[in-house]
């Protein structure tokens, strides 16, 4: 096997570029908005850094909520698995960021969390691969 064959192709690192500076820009316009499902209600960003000290906690909370319909949470959870998505799709088969940033969505909406409390994050990460390979 080549190492051009392992290369990323270009069509995937432009692509990831774009989804992921356009959901950086979004999240700079949203960041400071209070959780309101939460109480008390801090700002996004405080509820985005409170995932890497408690990830378990943190995100049964934002899952539940986005379940519930507060579409924000969910947001929260995709910024927060960003870099893990970024590195997902520069390896092999090459998943491109946008696709999965789509099926991750797709997984939060649907997350069993009575089922699966534990290492969310990275059932999130993992089964979201798995939803764009298949």
């Amino acid at each position: 096997m080549s190492s051009r064959s392992l290369s990323v192709p270009e069509s995937n690192i432009q692509s990831s570029r774009v989804i992921v500076d356009r959901l950086n820009h979004d999240w700079e316009l949203c960041r400071r908005e209070l959780a309101t499902w939460m109480s008390p209600s801090p700002n996004l960003d405080h509820v985005l850094q409170s995932v890497r000290f408690n990830p378990d906690l943190v995100l049964q909370g934002l899952i539940s909520a986005c379940q519930q319909g507060e579409p924000l949470a969910g947001r929260v959870i995709i910024q927060a698995l960003i870099p893990k998505l970024i590195l997902m799709s520069r390896t092999y088969p090459y998943p491109a960021v946008d696709h999965l940033v789509s099926a991750l969505w797709i997984r939060i909406a649907r997350y069993p969390l009575t089922q699966r409390p534990r290492s969310i994050a990275a059932n999130l990460v993992l089964d979201t691969k798995k939803d764009v390979l298949a």
